[in-house]
């Protein structure tokens, strides 16, 4: 029996765990404990524990919003994580990086990205999706990303992206309409980028779990 099985809480990044690395935060909800035993609707004979990755969403950190920009600053290279694209800021600009932030409640995600979802339009991937789950935003994917790293030491999508829901705005730097991914996480850093959404065997899709009304807040 691996650790995992023996311990679901190697999944969850949670409040002690926020206050570990980044300051004191409110309690987790403990229902997520049977949601996490639960099976797992992308992978046959798993539990979502073992393919999800659960954490507590904070809409601000150090009195400031918690956007994909704030986390840019917060761990910046050369130290891990870091971001690829902190000496490439084409993201100014853009609201879901400078922006949007998370809700303060539970989050279960997808740690890879759905199988099978890449070489597929946009359309395609998102109609994967089984009842219960949406695309991810950008800022969710991210967070996603640091807080894995965080508790296990391990990189989500580290060769894949992982496209999000949002689209790009024009800016001098990038078009409008392109998709927000994030992923390709090796020793460069995380990265978050765009992509024009033509199949690609390198692009697949991130999958958020669609939380009941009773555990939408911690």
């Amino acid at each position: 029996m691996t650790i995992v099985q023996r311990d679901p809480r190697v999944r969850i990044f949670g409040s002690a765990d926020w206050a570990n690395f980044y300051g004191p935060t409110e309690k987790l909800d403990p229902q997520i404990e049977e949601i996490l035993q639960g099976p797992c609707p992308f992978y046959s004979r798993k539990r979502v524990l073992e393919m999800h990755f659960a954490f507590l969403g904070m809409p601000a950190l150090d009195g400031s919003p918690l956007t994909v920009a704030k986390w840019l600053e917060v761990h910046p290279g050369p130290d891990q994580p870091k971001f690829y694209f902190a000496t490439n800021p084409w993201h100014t600009g853009q609201p879901h990086t400078d922006l949007a932030v998370l809700e303060p409640r539970l989050y279960v995600a997808l740690r890879e990205i759905v199988p099978g979802s890449t070489g597929k339009s946009p359309e395609d991937q998102a109609a994967m999706l089984p009842a219960g789950y949406r695309v991810p935003t950008t800022i969710e994917e991210v967070t996603k990303n640091i807080l894995c790293f965080r508790r296990t030491g391990k990189r989500p999508n580290g060769t894949r992206w992982a496209a999000c829901a949002e689209r790009t705005v024009k800016t001098s730097q990038v078009g409008a309409g392109f998709v927000s991914c994030v992923g390709n996480w090796v020793g460069n850093g995380l990265v978050v980028s765009s992509w024009d959404g033509n199949p690609s065997v390198l692009v697949g899709v991130g999958a958020s779990r669609e939380m009941p009304l009773d555990l939408l807040r911690a």
